[in-house]
């Protein structure tokens, strides 16, 4: 059940009807993480996650905080401190 807030709960409460769900045919994009439980996937750094758009896997490295600055504005310098 906690799965489900990776990806049919967000699709639908953001009305992508169809999207968030794993079906034959479906687009192959998800993300694989080592987490048995909703409290191990919160609470770890989840480094080894794959992320795969399309069945490929891309790069999933996050970037540095530096970089969010000019997007964010000042809100991104206030929500790190």
């Amino acid at each position: 059940p906690w799965a489900r807030l990776l990806g049919p709960s967000p699709a639908a409460i953001t009305r992508f009807d169809g999207l968030g769900e794993i079906r034959q045919g479906g687009p192959a994009d998800l993300v694989l993480v080592a987490a048995r439980d909703f409290g191990e996937l919160v609470t770890r750094p989840q480094t080894d996650r794959i992320v795969l758009v399309a069945g490929r896997p891309v790069d999933a490295t996050p970037p540095d905080y530096r970089e969010l600055d000019a997007p964010l504005g000042s809100r991104g310098r206030a929500l790190r401190s």
